[in-house]
């Protein structure tokens, strides 16, 4: 996120290159970003985790019996 320029940008592992088609992501960023234009900052991003999570879940489900657990922490990136 650049909050200064309110833009969203989501950068996906290769895991989802062939799965995840640009239109889907620019579709979050696009929501989250709207969201932000109306200084809704929290609204936006938990969105946008939302909206993520309703992906990553159709190409990678939970598997029966699979433990809940992160497998990277949870801190933002700053780049």
């Amino acid at each position: 996120m650049l909050l200064a320029d309110r833009d969203v940008e989501i950068v996906a592992d290769r895991g989802f290159n062939g799965r995840v088609t640009h239109a889907e992501w620019s579709a979050v960023c696009e929501h989250m970003e709207r969201e932000f234009r109306s200084d809704r900052y929290l609204d936006g991003a938990v969105k946008g985790v939302e909206d993520i999570g309703r992906i990553v879940a159709r190409h990678f489900p939970q598997l029966p019996g699979q433990r809940d657990e992160d497998q990277l922490p949870n801190r933002p990136a700053l780049l």
